[in-house]
């Protein structure tokens, strides 16, 4: 047995528990709401809207009209440090209890910057 990785999810499940697993979720649909918003001037709209039946409030899948999903992923990464991931022709964004609204911000900025025009 790997103690020391019982310790570390003993210490992870304690955290979460204690935030709050409704906290956390709310806090990431806020993100998420926040990133279809600043990222829609740009033509990025998401897979499903966010708040809506069907959405994950923690996973956000954008895609744009004319933006190749894996070319901006690459670009974010190695021109921003930001790592995502592509799904079905859009950018995958996965927001937990961590990210904040200069995530999302910075994210969109990085977009401005990768997005063809």
């Amino acid at each position: 047995m790997s103690y020391s990785a019982a310790v570390g999810l003993l210490t992870s499940i304690k955290q979460l528990t204690g935030i709050g697993l409704t906290a956390i979720s709310e806090h990431a649909s806020r993100l998420a709401a926040d990133l279809a918003e600043q990222t829609a001037p740009l033509g990025w709209a998401p897979y499903r809207v966010p708040g809506e039946r069907s959405a994950s409030g923690h996973i956000v899948s954008l895609s744009h009209p004319t933006a190749a999903a894996g070319q901006v992923q690459a670009a974010l990464a190695s021109q921003h440090k930001i790592h995502t991931s592509s799904r079905v022709g859009g950018i995958r964004i996965s927001l937990h209890a961590y990210n904040s609204s200069d995530d999302i911000r910075a994210l969109a900025q990085a977009l401005a910057t990768v997005t063809p025009r």
